[in-house]
């Protein structure tokens, strides 16, 4: 099993985070948990996902999106 820290600092022009190199990280790694820490730092809110996975094999032809499926 293997960690992996990812941390999300809110954009105030759109007010959400931007959570595409989490959702990348997802389609390529079986996600065992997850967990959220929330908190403010400097005066912007942040978030930090501490993310337990294990890697998905990929046999040749195989692509993201099969991975997904089951």
């Amino acid at each position: 099993m293997k960690m992996r820290m990812f941390t999300f600092k809110l954009d105030p022009v759109a007010g959400t985070f931007d959570d595409g190199p989490l959702t990348a990280f997802f389609a390529a790694h079986d996600a065992l948990d997850a967990t959220e820490h929330w908190f403010v730092h400097d005066g912007v809110p942040t978030l930090t996902m501490v993310v337990r996975y294990r890697d998905v094999p990929r046999s040749p032809g195989r692509t993201s999106s099969s991975a997904c499926s089951a």
